[in-house]
């Protein structure tokens, strides 16, 4: 899953419920889990800011500066 990341970081789709700039959210296929990411141009980087899963009905509490 990380190469797929490294490889095609804009795979995921945007994440816009939360006040943190760029997140992006991925299925993990065959789970009930999604990682929300941002990818980082500027120091060519993909950066994991959390593994959730579905079955919480809501998203991580993502906070800006993260």
């Amino acid at each position: 899953m990380f190469g797929v990341l490294a490889e095609t970081p804009y795979i995921g789709s945007p994440y816009l419920r939360t006040p943190v700039p760029g997140v992006r959210r991925l299925l993990l296929k065959k789970t009930p889990y999604h990682v929300y990411y941002r990818v980082k141009e500027e120091a060519s980087e993909v950066v994991v800011l959390s593994v959730w899963s579905t079955v919480r009905k809501h998203g991580p509490p993502l906070q800006a500066g993260k």
